[in-house]
């Protein structure tokens, strides 16, 4: 009897133990099928939403409704409107796909003169150019060709002759950079003296201009602690008419009281 009893425990031990086998693997079964949904849901997301996104960049890019119709331009004074339309107008032809281009990259690409540009887009089709071109400071020669430099240091060039600047005769880049630096301080320090330079040129590490006058002022190093000085000096021996004519006018020494004059 006892043997019966135990065998029928067994029995129902291993079934128990069968059912909570089968449980544990189903619960295992649900939990990875909800895994892979999630992994395949987040996949599709993916792949679905970029996409969807593209399909209605490329429909409302080349969308008849977002086609620019009105273009404005401030600022522009050495560049004619019909030649800046005309380079932009492969850039300009619906404002969404504008929106996206790098069009402030490719505007001062295409015309060197441009310091800064502003678009404003106003949709559906209206966008507006605020520009500022370069002023230039002086100008230099380059293969024979003309080409401006502004108080940046930034070549370019301008369908101009009508602008008056100071010719910068270099060897070096270094001295480009150099007589920039002084061309910046002498205008702000004297504008007047700056409007009377023709010239330009370095005699070793010093500066040298010639006067519109064609005295030619040795200036030295120049930098923002001498230069006040070095016009201080310089306007006592023009305004001095004991000196005049005068071919030459070293400053060299300014920082010493003594200057020559011939």
């Amino acid at each position: 009897m006892d043997i019966i009893k135990y065998e029928m425990n067994r029995r129902k031990y291993r079934k128990n133990i069968k059912k909570r086998h089968y449980r544990v693997r189903g619960k295992i079964k649900q939990y990875k099928i909800k895994k892979i949904t999630k992994i395949l849901t987040f996949i599709i997301l993916i792949i679905v939403i970029p996409v969807s996104m593209y399909v209605f960049y490329c429909y409302i890019s080349n969308s008849e409704l977002f086609k620019i119709k009105k273009i404005y331009v401030k600022g522009l004074s050495t560049i004619p409107i019909q030649e800046f339309n005309q380079k932009i107008s492969c850039k300009t032809s619906n404002i969404i796909s504008t929106y996206f281009t790098d069009l402030k990259t490719y505007i001062k690409n295409v015309f060197p003169q441009i310091k800064t540009v502003k678009i404003e887009y106003k949709i559906p089709e209206t966008i507006k150019f605020h520009i500022i071109e370069r002023t230039p400071i002086a100008y230099i020669k380059i293969y024979n060709k003309d080409y401006f430099v502004d108080e940046q240091n930034k070549i370019f060039k301008l369908n101009t002759s009508s602008i008056t600047v100071p010719e910068l005769i270099l060897n070096k880049d270094i001295e480009r950079k150099n007589a920039v630096d002084f061309l910046n301080l002498l205008s702000k320090k004297s504008f007047v003296f700056y409007k009377k330079i023709k010239k330009i040129y370095f005699q070793e590490n010093d500066i040298v201009s010639i006067l519109d006058s064609n005295i030619q002022l040795l200036w030295g190093q120049v930098n923002k602690d001498n230069i006040d000085k070095k016009i201080k000096f310089l306007n006592l021996v023009i305004e001095d008419k004991n000196y005049k004519p005068l071919e030459y006018i070293d400053l060299r020494f300014s920082s010493y009281e003594k200057i020559i004059a011939k």
